[in-house]
């Protein structure tokens, strides 16, 4: 399906796929610190701390939004960026995750070119809409995606976009109730997956504050039984 080749052509963003002799080796990424505080089976409750993201809004449906914040984004973490110190590029290690949200359009600063630093890309890839609705294709809405940015920079150290329509944000320390699960990521499968979660929240005796988010751990080359895919919701 293209909403599937799509969502792969992001998650190629997630991991580096090292191969060696006799073998393959898959590199390992940064994820947002976080205590977990409850498991149970496929679903888990987590604390996580705060962190900061590159993110961008794009309009179309859910095909178009992913490849063209992609772009943007991309572009960004490879050096289409304003360099603190105005030295020249700079190599970071990747992190996670991408998060995709259908929310409103948010406009941001022109900025001018300085040198640049390069910023690895992150993983894994998190699809959100910001309304209670299904993982489903929905043409000409806005949605904002965004990549989680290395824990050791700060607001202050981050190398600036270069793209008006890329900004950096701070993300709050939160608590995640999350659902595991493999295989192929269809919206239906989605779906199923979001409301199987939204179920155990209510047995928990929590309360969600958030949407869900979708993520995405590998890259596509990974077998699909040994994926890892998330759906995740905030909670109070």
């Amino acid at each position: 399906m293209k909403l599937i080749c799509i969502r792969n052509v992001l998650t190629g963003a997630a991991m580096t796929l090292t191969l060696l002799q006799g073998g393959a080796v898959m590199a390992r990424t940064e994820e947002p610190a976080f205590e977990s505080i409850k498991k149970e089976g496929d679903f888990e409750v987590r604390q996580y701390r705060g962190f900061i993201v590159a993110e961008t809004f794009v309009k179309g449906d859910m095909d178009e939004a992913g490849s063209d914040a992609f772009r943007a984004i991309a572009g960004y973490i490879f050096g289409g960026n304003i360099s603190v110190d105005s030295k020249a590029s700079e190599k970071i290690a990747m992190t996670a995750p991408v998060v995709m949200e259908k929310s409103v359009e948010k406009s941001a600063e022109k900025l001018s070119e300085k040198s640049s630093e390069k910023i690895a890309m992150t993983a894994p890839v998190v699809m959100e809409k910001s309304m209670e609705k299904s993982m489903e294709k929905n043409a000409g809405e806005t949605y904002r995606v965004h990549f989680v940015m290395p824990s050791q920079y700060t607001m202050a150290t981050l190398p600036k976009p270069l793209n008006p329509k890329v900004t950096l944000r701070e993300v709050a320390a939160q608590k995640m109730a999350v659902i595991r699960f493999s295989g192929f990521s269809t919206d239906e499968k989605v779906r199923i997956k979001t409301e199987a979660l939204r179920n155990w929240i209510q047995q928990q005796g929590l309360k969600s504050i958030g949407n869900p988010q979708f993520a995405r751990y590998d890259p596509p080359m990974m077998p699909a039984f040994l994926r890892r895919s998330e759906v995740m919701i905030a909670v109070d």
